[in-house]
């Protein structure tokens, strides 16, 4: 067996001691470490919607707690106190929860002051004691005193020596602070919002009751039984004394959740741009397919207007014609071939310049008042000079730039000459006016002193009223649905005094024609 020579203690019994020992001077190195680093850091955050220390480095006990949103609005990654005797947060008694020099951070948003407990007024924010007993056993305490109304920390070694700071302003309930008390063995100080709010000379070294168990919202005393209803977040335990510019960033530290939420935010709203987009691209897809529909709806109806005014003109053009010819085969058949040839003459250039414009569907307002000199000059002759017409023009229309439907002035001449003027005896005067009403509008007025219609229409069977004037009233209605355009016909009897007819006034009023 082999023996230690020198005190004859069996090597293999020292041999099994050894791991023990090794196990045993670890415990106290890490120990010791743990209360001399001054890096060493606990954090309370709730950031993972649990209540948990953040690196389980401390089991945590909560009691009758709920969580809440945190002042960043970030959905349950805070603590919520009720405010009784039931609702708290027990951190545990770990020696990393009581460092010798150290800070308390903790941000709170207090409800209201709870009156209810006994003995000492103030509602508890976190506190752990220095030894037994109920009086002057605080090692640190961060309250609301409900006397001051204001929050406050303290530190007490025993009935002979304790430093106490208080917050400068009233605490308002419903806002959020943070609390930071710094202490070492000369000093504590309170800050309140990264704010210095006082520093109280403390001359002794903080003491800790190891059993006792640091607690947020309920003082855990019987004497001193109180405790807190609000949100409580970001606790943290540093093993050394902040400075006031590192109190001053953890104040300003940013949302943790900042990246996320920004992330979330930028597919929120753009899921909604997305959508708005997609809304408006089916509005702008299903409008341009009604507009498309419109459109072929509207150039068919527009074709089969255009048709349907080409059938009319071409009614109205062998009409006036058929009239002319007349006239031309009377005058041969009664000899009188020089009147039947001048008539001719004037008949055929007339008829040239209707079929230069047979085709298009507006003429200028200077080329219907030729075709209606020419025309009038012809019945002119054709009876003999028996009326006498004039053709007047506003000095303020351009004739060679206003346009108007073909053909549309005619019949209504015609028809005041053959159904008022041939019938009357005496003096037969035709005026015919253009007047401009506006920069987009033009009348023209057919004014005539015939027998007027009723008396016409006593003489006239009513089958062969002026087949001329119907076309009129169709091509009038088929331009109106064309061109949205405002063409509109007036007849006026003019009558005397004494109800007698003077004759027959026609108004034809009709928009300027662009000629595209």
């Amino acid at each position: 067996m082999l023996v230690n020579k020198h005190n004859q203690i069996p090597f293999y019994f020292l041999m099994q001691k050894v791991p023990i020992l090794l196990f045993v001077l670890t415990m106290l190195s890490i120990k010791s470490l743990a209360q001399t680093d001054t890096n060493y850091v606990l954090n309370f955050n709730f950031n993972d919607h649990k209540i948990k220390e953040a690196n389980n480095k401390v089991t945590i006990t909560p009691v009758g707690i709920s969580l809440a949103d945190d002042r960043f609005g970030n959905k349950k990654s805070a603590i919520y106190l009720h405010g009784d005797a039931t609702s708290y947060l027990n951190l545990g008694t770990s020696n990393l929860l009581k460092p010798k020099k150290g800070t308390i951070s903790v941000w709170v948003n207090l409800d209201r002051r709870i009156y209810t407990g006994k003995g000492y007024d103030g509602n508890p924010i976190i506190i752990t004691k220095n030894g037994p007993g109920d009086d002057f056993t605080n090692a640190y305490a961060i309250c609301f005193d409900g006397y001051a109304k204001r929050f406050g920390a303290g530190s007490t070694k025993d009935s002979t020596k304790e430093a106490i700071v208080a917050a400068i302003d009233e605490t308002v309930f419903g806002k959020w602070y943070h609390l930071v008390a710094t202490y070492d063995n000369n000093f504590l100080a309170l800050y309140v919002n990264g704010v210095l709010q006082h520093k109280a000379v403390k001359g002794f070294e903080t003491l800790f009751l190891k059993t006792d168990s640091v607690v947020v919202g309920n003082t855990a005393s019987k004497k001193n039984d109180r405790w807190s209803e609000g949100v409580f977040d970001d606790i943290q335990i540093f093993h050394r004394v902040l400075s006031e510019k590192e109190v001053k960033e953890l104040y300003e530290a940013p949302n943790p959740n900042r990246a996320t939420i920004i992330i979330n935010n930028i597919l929120f709203y753009g899921g909604i741009i997305l959508l708005i987009l997609l809304a408006a691209f089916l509005l702008v897809a299903n409008r341009r397919k009604a507009l498309k529909k419109e459109e072929e709806r509207f150039a068919l109806n527009s074709k089969l207007h255009e048709m349907e005014t080409k059938v009319i003109k071409a009614q109205m053009n062998p009409h006036f014609m058929f009239n002319s010819l007349n006239t031309i085969q009377q005058f041969i058949i009664t000899n009188e071939n020089e009147k039947a040839q001048y008539y001719l003459s004037k008949f055929s250039r007339l008829v040239r310049k209707l079929l230069e414009n047979t085709t298009k569907d507006n003429i200028s307002l200077a080329d219907e008042i030729d075709l209606l000199s020419r025309y009038l000059e012809i019945e002119s002759l054709r009876f003999n000079n028996v009326f006498n017409y004039t053709i007047e023009t506003d000095k303020r229309v351009d004739a060679t730039r206003a346009f108007i439907p073909h053909f549309l002035i005619q019949p209504f001449v015609e028809n005041a000459i053959w159904h008022g003027l041939l019938a009357k005896d005496g003096d037969k005067n035709l005026h015919i006016f253009f007047e401009l009403i506006n920069e987009h509008k033009i009348a023209c007025t057919i004014d005539d002193n015939g027998i007027g219609r009723k008396k016409n229409e006593a003489k006239q069977n009513p089958e062969k009223q002026s087949l001329a004037i119907n076309f009129i009233q169709q091509r009038l209605d088929l331009i109106n649905k064309m061109l949205k355009g405002d063409f509109k016909v007036t007849i006026i009897d003019k009558l005397d005094k004494q109800g007698v007819s003077e004759g027959t006034k026609v108004i034809i009023t009709m928009p300027i024609i662009k000629n595209e």
